[in-house]
């Protein structure tokens, strides 16, 4: 008598029981990737809100550091001030025009693809024009973080996959 056939292994046994496992491995996959993508979202947004707040106060802050310069017409103090910000990473790019001397410090954006609008304004003194200013802003940092959270779930999603198979 010959012994019968072994059954042979499939990744997938053929039928409901296959078909139902693959549906899980898709539903459970779909599932994960919208929770993923809400909270990249929440993330996201989160950190841009506040990237716009830290903007509107380097803003701020930078404008009424520069007043005094401009009104005691101390050029170098001002080109200081603005080489000092560009160093610490605070803005990415300057410009500041004094009505006396004209521009003292332009130094273009470092990060031209920055969803961050430039800071635009003027400084007065009693009433007294003493220049203007035009500072930048990047969000590299969000961009950077965006990516490896895209990448941590992926990984997750793939891991998850291959143990459910």
């Amino acid at each position: 008598m010959i012994p019968p056939e072994a059954p042979k292994r499939t990744f997938f046994r053929s039928g409901l029981l296959g078909e139902i496992g693959a549906l899980i491995i898709f539903i459970t996959a779909v599932c994960v990737i919208i929770v993923e993508s809400i909270a990249l979202i929440i993330i996201s947004h989160e950190m841009t809100a506040d990237l716009r707040k830290e903007v509107e106060r380097t803003t701020v802050e930078t404008a009424s550091i520069l007043e005094v310069p401009l009104y005691i017409l101390d050029d170098e103090q001002c080109i200081r001030i603005g080489q000092t910000l560009l160093s610490s990473g605070r803005i990415s790019g300057i410009k500041v025009v004094s009505s006396y001397s004209d521009v003292l410090l332009d130094v273009p954006a470092s990060d031209p693809q920055s969803t961050i609008e430039s800071r635009t304004g003027t400084i007065f003194h009693k009433g007294l024009l003493l220049g203007s200013y035009r500072f930048d802003f990047s969000d590299r940092q969000i961009r950077e973080t965006n990516r490896m959270i895209i990448n941590v779930f992926f990984w997750v999603i793939m891991t998850m996959i291959v143990s459910i198979i």
